[in-house]
């Protein structure tokens, strides 16, 4: 009989796997956003045809975020686990990590778009992530809202290791979820001009935690069970975008949005917990050189994938037909992929490579 190995959960086959996950998020976050610009001319096919529901569908995978901050969560918690640091050693490795590639797209789009436009105000709270707290703030790059919560798990999560960080993950887990409740509860009810992320889908980065318990607990019995909850996972995931592409307006109106981003994190965690436990497809494709080294970049690409497919699509003529819109997706890809790659190792490679961080989990947001 075949003996299934089990894959080395070391820092480094971890980190690949997981590369390879954000490399998959990040492909679906950019398809989102390509194909909502060309949503208005139902991407010229009939509204009622089986393509057009595909692209729609496509067009609706929002739950790709949640699998970015579920691996963060994940990481974040990892690290402060096996290696607590002092606050200002964590803080500033965080924000050295995050802050660059962002300084370097800020400036890019004060340049393109004039400087006598913004207000030092404006350009102070999109500068350190600040500016989608306010509802009443512009928003200089839009992506940016993701690593606003990012922020706010990365204090919530230090100061929880640091009073509870002997205690076992559940409580911490509980003791994270009573408090970002209550935080988002307080500041929807009290707080005028703030917002505080939305409980339901801000949950997704303690699922890192769950994910972190599921590891740990990995013995034959657990992974079976996992195991048989792997092909639930997979086709929840692309029914919830279905479901998204018809009801979105009805989940956005529910308490916690119907525990819509809920249920996608449980999946996801059953999807990143096979990826890096068992030699199978899932973790033969994640590990993949091109797919995994891509995801090493995914940082890059979430931050300017936006403004590039702005610039490149308002350059080129319009697309006339399905045909167009597809060699313009390669091309904005192509372009994205290339400046990306010049962006990472210009503001980011120093610090990710850098000789105090060698033995951290390597740590990207989407």
């Amino acid at each position: 009989m075949h003996c299934q190995k089990e894959v080395n959960t070391s820092t480094h086959s971890r980190i690949a796997v997981l590369d390879g996950l954000r490399a998959l998020a990040m492909l679906l976050v950019f398809n989102v956003h390509f194909l909502n610009w060309y949503m208005p001319v139902n991407y010229f096919v009939e509204s009622n045809s089986f393509l057009f529901r595909v692209l729609a569908t496509l067009n609706a995978t929002v739950v790709t975020v949640d699998l970015f901050f579920i691996i963060s969560g994940y990481l974040i918690y990892d690290i402060l686990k096996k290696r607590p640091v002092g606050a200002m050693v964590f803080f500033e490795r965080r924000f050295a990590r995050l802050f660059f590639p962002h300084l370097a797209v800020i400036c890019y789009i004060v340049f393109m778009r004039g400087v006598g436009v913004f207000t030092p105000g404006t350009f102070s709270l999109n500068l350190f992530f600040l500016a989608p707290l306010f509802p009443d703030v512009e928003i200089y790059n839009s992506v940016t809202w993701t690593l606003t919560w990012e922020w706010i798990y990365y204090v919530l999560i230090f100061y929880t290791m640091s009073f509870f960080g002997k205690k076992s993950e559940w409580v911490i887990f509980f003791i994270l979820c009573s408090l970002s409740a209550l935080f988002a509860t307080y500041s929807y009810l009290y707080v005028d001009g703030i917002k505080f992320p939305e409980f339901g889908r801000f949950i997704s980065f303690y699922f890192g935690i769950l994910l972190a318990i599921a590891l740990k607990n990995k013995n034959e019995a657990f992974k079976t069970y996992f195991k048989k909850l792997l092909p639930f996972a997979l086709i929840m995931i692309p029914v919830l975008s279905v479901i998204w592409t018809f009801k979105a307006e009805v989940i956005k109106a529910l308490p916690f949005n119907g525990f819509y981003y809920i249920i996608a994190s449980c999946c996801f965690v059953v999807i990143i917990f096979d990826s890096m436990v068992n030699r199978g497809i899932l973790n033969t494709i994640f590990s993949n050189v091109i797919i995994k080294n891509l995801g090493r970049i995914s940082y890059s690409i979430y931050l300017i994938h936006s403004f590039v497919m702005i610039e490149v699509l308002n350059w080129m003529s319009p697309a006339e037909n399905l045909g167009g819109i597809f060699i313009r997706y390669w091309i904005v890809l192509f372009i994205t992929i290339f400046l990306s790659i010049i962006c990472y190792f210009l503001f980011e490679y120093y610090f990710v490579r850098r000789p105090k961080e060698k033995s951290d989990p390597v740590v990207y947001q989407s």
